[in-house]
């Protein structure tokens, strides 16, 4: 995932699930979507932090912090 796009995801899926560790946030998001709001060249990464920026969880003490993750991405 280091230093993946979004056009190398939409290359492999059509939706991307969203999962995080620390509650109960759940989520499918639209890759054409992601990539027409972000641009090709945009990288999960990013994606990732960008995410987190919208949880309520973000600023919280590092154990309880909102810690999203890609199912389909690990490994």
């Amino acid at each position: 995932m280091n230093r993946r796009t979004l056009s190398d995801l939409s290359t492999t899926v059509n939706a991307l699930d969203v999962h995080c560790s620390k509650c109960t946030r759940r989520g499918r998001l639209n890759v054409a979507k992601l990539t027409k709001r972000y641009g090709n060249d945009f990288l999960i990464t990013n994606l990732r932090t960008t995410l987190n920026a919208g949880c309520e969880h973000a600023d919280s003490v590092a154990t309880l912090r909102c810690d999203l993750y890609f199912p389909q991405l690990a490994g």
